[in-house]
């Protein structure tokens, strides 16, 4: 092999690298669900623009950070999921009540599992979520509706009934 074969196969399998880079990035951006993934220690490697709205972050560049210090008041289930995905569990949760330091209330539905690095290895984590909070008002407010409507046709001793008239 001489130098100049070697050296195009190097710029090939970098140029390669770098667009398998650009790929991930773009998924990352456009996926449906914010997405972060950390390391082992929970450092950011990187998290995608829904993240940072979702979370009320700005435009901050979160990598290299820890989530304690973006996030210092991580539930402590959350906490709790994340120790258990860096040993291998993926854990879901479909509706999930968080309130922040700040007052804030949030529905989220996420997931956080580990990620394999060349070796085979667990290398971080990975979690993807979803605000789900709109939903879950909804919901709520649908579910107190009802529960007034129930309060007063009982207190008002009127009764509901349905007529289908049939057709011949």
């Amino acid at each position: 092999i001489t130098a100049a074969v070697l050296f195009a196969w190097f710029r090939a399998e970098l140029e390669r690298r770098r667009e398998q880079a650009e790929r991930l990035e773009l998924f990352v951006e456009h996926a449906p669900v914010a997405v972060a993934m950390f390391d082992r220690d929970l450092r950011y490697l990187t998290a995608s623009r829904r993240w940072n709205s979702d979370y009320g972050l700005g435009d901050r560049d979160l990598r290299g950070r820890r989530q304690e210090e973006i996030f210092p008041d991580l539930p402590a289930h959350w906490r709790e999921a994340h120790r258990r995905a860096l040993a291998g569990e993926t854990l879901r949760m479909e509706a999930d009540r968080c309130e922040w330091a700040d007052g804030r209330v949030q529905w989220l539905r996420w997931e956080i599992r580990p990620w394999l690095d060349l070796r085979n290895e667990i290398g971080g984590v990975v979690i993807f979520t979803e605000d789900i909070t709109t939903g879950q008002i909804a919901e709520e407010n649908l579910a107190h509706s009802q529960a007034r409507l129930k309060v007063t046709l009982e207190a008002g001793h009127v009764g509901t009934w349905s007529w289908e008239i049939e057709s011949g």
